[in-house]
């Protein structure tokens, strides 16, 4: 019913429409598309099958990891203490092979593990890119993923033009202009793109008293005021 009212809304301005949002949010599609405007991922395999999973997993040099399809929460139901959570990207290790057998009960998102110097967010915000660099491998707990470690440190980074181009044309092309894109800085200067979040966080990147994306959204909304 909300979906339905929200639709009817369609001549209104929005900056990302829900519904198109639930389309661009799914890794796969991401994947596709973010190659056709020339940015590099890494090789991935999504499957349910054990021996695809062991073939992919034993052809990466540099090991692998496993990561969440989508946008999924894990309910753990205990009555007295609910929770619900979503995990991590984590390596596949020794114990996780012990395994392996369980991924025939959904499909899995496998990638190869990219070597990397920093994480680099990049959020757009219409037609304006803010870049970023996070040190994630500067503490042990975060060099796969770096949320795991909260308060890393973070500063501004110098996005190369032509990637800046194609993410501009990739967001234009889904018909949304705000994402909050992660890619890998790797020893080479090369960046490899993961994903983009549509409704990612990106205030937790500004300085106190210094809010370029916060200012720049702003500014876009009330450009839209009638």
């Amino acid at each position: 019913g909300l979906y339905g009212a929200l639709k009817t809304l369609d001549s209104c301005y929005w900056m990302n429409r829900p519904w198109l949002e639930d389309v661009v949010d799914n890794k796969m599609v991401q994947g596709r598309d973010a190659t056709k405007f020339g940015l590099r991922i890494p090789r991935t395999l999504v499957t349910n099958s054990e021996k695809s999973a062991r073939e992919f997993i034993d052809s990466c040099d540099g090991g692998a990891i496993i990561k969440q399809l989508s946008e999924i929460g894990l309910i753990d139901d205990d009555p007295d203490d609910p929770e619900t959570y979503g995990f991590y990207t984590s390596l596949v290790t020794d114990e996780f092979l012990e395994h392996i057998e369980e991924v025939v009960c959904a499909p899995c998102l496998f990638q190869e593990t990219i070597k990397k110097t920093a994480d680099i967010r990049v959020t757009v915000v219409g037609n304006k890119i803010f870049a970023h660099r996070i040190a994630s491998q500067s503490d042990p707990t975060s060099t796969t993923d770096f949320r795991k470690a909260p308060n890393l440190p973070t500063e501004t980074f110098d996005l190369p033009e032509e990637t800046g181009k194609a993410l501009l044309d990739l967001l234009q092309f889904w018909g949304i202009e705000f994402a909050a894109c992660d890619f890998a800085l790797t020893p080479e200067d090369n960046l490899i793109f993961f994903e983009a979040n549509v409704t990612g966080n990106w205030l937790w990147l500004e300085g106190i008293n210094h809010h370029p994306i916060l200012d720049e959204i702003v500014t876009t909304l009330s450009r839209h005021l009638d």
